[in-house]
């Protein structure tokens, strides 16, 4: 190996000697796109992505990244997913760039997209919703509806929850009955009660006592007498 004296120019070029005043072996201390090779900075770019060296022969190797592919004689993204951070991995065939996509997703039109489970291959019970999660799907149940288990095996059904087994959901002190139906309940006023709101939540009806009102029977009331007396003048008149 070359050595370097304190009195001979530094042979590295486009770079500097690492031990300009010492009699040991030479080193180069390579400028950015250059390669220290055989005591001399040799031009070595693979652009970004990739760590570029020499061989024993002194050819130019470049070592891509992970998310970059080797190209052109450098290294270019392989831009596989929908973002470069993805760092999806990819190779050459033929000239045409394979992603190698990981699990949950497939390679579409140059891109690895995700795969919806959901859509390709949903094993959960008709009762029971799915929700397309990465590599697989998980089944849940909707509001007011319960399964065995508290994500729902693939076609394990969902059962109406009733809510009315529970005294308190409709108690009864507050003169309040109970209605369970598919998914949710209500909540009904006992007889001789009636809802203080009629456009509330059936869920939180209140009650009030029942009380009828006269005005209609006044009303009729009114009426009839009105034609009775409309009837005697007609008949008065008549007769005078």
């Amino acid at each position: 190996m070359e050595t370097l004296s304190p009195y001979k120019a530094c042979p590295c070029g486009k770079g500097a000697c690492g031990y300009s005043y010492s009699h040991g072996p030479l080193k180069c201390n390579c400028q950015s796109g250059y390669e220290a090779f055989k005591g001399y900075c040799k031009l070595c770019n693979c652009e970004y992505g990739s760590n570029c060296r020499f061989d024993y022969d002194g050819n130019k190797k470049c070592d891509c990244w992970k998310g970059y592919v080797m190209r052109d004689g450098g290294c270019s993204p392989c831009n596989c997913g929908y973002f470069n951070f993805d760092n999806i991995e990819c190779s050459m065939e033929n000239d045409v760039k394979i992603c190698h996509c990981p699990e949950g997703r497939k390679f579409v039109n140059g891109k690895c997209i995700d795969i919806n489970y959901c859509q390709e291959n949903n094993s959960c019970h008709p009762t029971a919703k799915c929700h397309d999660l990465i590599g697989k799907i998980r089944c849940e149940c909707p509001p007011g509806y319960k399964a065995e288990h508290y994500f729902p095996e693939p076609g394990e059904p969902c059962e109406d929850i009733d809510e009315c087994k529970d005294s308190s959901t409709c108690p009864w002190y507050k003169d309040l009955r109970c209605v369970n139906i598919p998914g949710s309940y209500k909540c009904e006023c006992l007889k001789g009660y009636q809802p203080l709101l009629l456009k509330a939540d059936p869920r939180n009806t209140s009650c009030k006592h029942y009380s009828k009102s006269w005005v209609p029977a006044g009303i009729v009331i009114g009426v009839t007498l009105a034609l009775i007396l409309l009837a005697w003048r007609t008949k008065r008149r008549s007769s005078g």
